[in-house]
């Protein structure tokens, strides 16, 4: 063999795998439990076909992604004592790439050996995977300079599926960011204003009761669970000069007013605004929804007289609108 990085025997069996690495195309695991065996290099490299030679038990090529490296740093055959992994992985020899960043593994049935994914994206040049007494992988990371664990969890790192959305305010009135977060509960929530973490905001709704111009800025929110965490994209949160929902009134027909077939109905409101004062009729925009068993349509209406049943109308201006139902009476 080229370069023996390491070896491994499996628990109870004795079999000795060998992970040789490779020069040209080819990285190598062998069987090595017996000895006196001709694995080939420098003539052979990855399988042969000249019969003189004991080809690996599993080989994989040079180059980048998922199967593919440049170094075999790493084997273990997994026989845990006690394991909360699924059974299924008991057995496999598991290998790892110094390159590729990736944990394979196979599983051997006789002749046949099928190679399966089990991590990728870990640590950067990983060096060494054992199988540890507790029953969870172990391996090195040189560019962290440390000594990692793969722990097996059923549960599901949060995901989110509807991000919190940037919206423009005016001060004086409330601000609400929501975020929907899957994954397996319990989900815990941290909001934060740019880097500054927002004491009580821990709920996947965060509500400024009324904005004022300090707090303009970018929300995120954190959720996470034992599985992981989930960081939402930046919410912008601007915030206007004060413009505050106007008052709309009815003053007639009055509430609980009832009519009847061939009465004509008369309209009339007020609408009052903060910052405007009373507002003129170029303001008022009306609405009516007619009812008529389970029939119902809506029309708009600038100044009108109608014989129909009644539901609400409501004033509507700019930013604000205010429903004001009243009591509709037999037909």
């Amino acid at each position: 063999m080229r370069n023996p990085y390491t070896i491994t025997f499996q628990p109870g069996t004795g079999k000795l795998f060998v992970n040789d690495v490779g020069q040209n195309a080819w990285e190598e695991i062998n069987d090595c439990t017996i000895g006196g065996l001709n694995y080939g290099w420098p003539a052979a490299e990855g399988m042969s076909t000249n019969t003189l030679y004991t080809n690996p038990v599993y080989t994989y090529g040079h180059g980048s992604g998922i199967g593919l490296g440049c170094a075999i740093t790493g084997g273990t055959f997994f026989n845990p004592t006690t394991t909360n992994y699924p059974s299924t992985y008991t057995g496999n020899y598991f290998f790892i790439d110094y390159c590729g960043n990736w944990i394979d593994r196979i599983a051997i049935s006789g002749s046949t050996v099928t190679r399966s994914n089990f991590a990728s994206s870990i640590a950067g040049f990983p060096v060494g995977l054992i199988s540890g007494p507790d029953g969870n992988l172990y391996f090195l990371s040189r560019t962290n300079s440390s000594l990692c664990k793969i722990v097996y969890t059923t549960s599901t790192a949060p995901q989110i599926t509807s991000q919190p959305q940037s919206i423009t305010v005016a001060q004086g009135n409330p601000a609400t960011f929501t975020v929907t977060v899957t994954g397996t509960a319990p989900i815990t929530y941290q909001w934060k204003k740019g880097t500054t973490i927002i004491g009580g905001a821990t709920s996947s709704v965060y509500t400024i009761p009324t904005v004022i111009p300090g707090d303009a800025g970018t929300y995120t929110v954190t959720a996470s669970n034992s599985a992981g965490t989930a960081t939402s994209n930046g919410a912008v949160l601007t915030v206007t000069s004060p413009n505050q929902v106007p008052v709309a009134g009815i003053i007639t027909p009055a509430v609980g007013a009832f009519y009847s077939a061939g009465t004509t109905l008369s309209f009339s409101g007020t609408g009052n605004d903060n910052e405007d004062g009373v507002l003129p009729a170029t303001a008022f925009e009306w609405y009516v929804d007619f009812h008529h068993d389970t029939y119902s349509s809506r029309t708009i209406r600038s100044g009108w007289s109608e014989k129909w049943f009644i539901q609400y109308s409501k004033y509507r201006r700019n930013s604000g609108e205010c429903i004001l139902p009243f009591v509709p009476c037999r037909h």
